[in-house]
This record gives structure tokens, C-alpha cells and sequence, in this order.
């Protein structure tokens, strides 16, 4: 006999182990999804990565004469700009 396994499975077991392993792909996907935020800063809106440091412009809705800065701070992190997103100036 496998002593690895116990026999028999009792359901609450498996329904345990499932809802555990549910909850962490959860929090996984949660992270990876949780690395970009659209945020206005000095007027326009950046989607920044949390993971990478970067900002990207993102759509705003901004008209004449716009700097965009080769890099933005908000809450006392630096992120280097990046590039411009698809509509940013519509």
C-alpha cells in the first residue's frame, strides 16, 4: 500500500485543497494584472509599471502647446517615460 496516499478521500479534503489552490492563482493573476495604473500627474494621464518603473502617456484629452517630461514622480517613485500609448492626444 502507497503510504503516500490516504484512502478514502473525504470530500471536505478535496474541496479544501481546491478552494486553497484557487485562492493563490487568484492573488497570482491579481499581481501580474495589478502592474499598471492610469494616473494623473501635472495634468496627464500615465499608465505606470509598478514593476518596471516605467510611464507610458496615456489617452487624455489635453489640447494646445503639452510637455511631456522624460520622467514623472508620484508617491515618491521616479518612472522613466516611455512612450506614448495609441489616442493619447485625440
Amino acid at each position: 500500500m502507497n503510504n503516500r496516499m490516504k484512502l478514502p478521500l473525504r470530500m471536505e479534503d478535496i474541496t479544501s485543497k481546491a478552494r486553497r489552490m484557487f485562492t493563490v492563482i487568484i492573488m497570482m493573476l491579481a499581481s501580474v494584472l495589478c502592474t499598471e495604473a492610469q494616473t494623473l500627474i501635472d495634468g496627464l494621464y500615465y499608465n505606470l509599471d509598478y514593476n518596471t518603473k516605467t510611464a507610458s502617456v496615456a489617452p487624455n484629452y489635453s489640447s494646445g502647446d503639452i510637455v511631456i517630461p522624460e520622467k514623472v514622480i508620484y508617491d515618491n517613485v521616479e518612472y522613466t517615460v516611455t512612450s506614448l500609448e495609441e489616442n493619447s492626444f485625440r
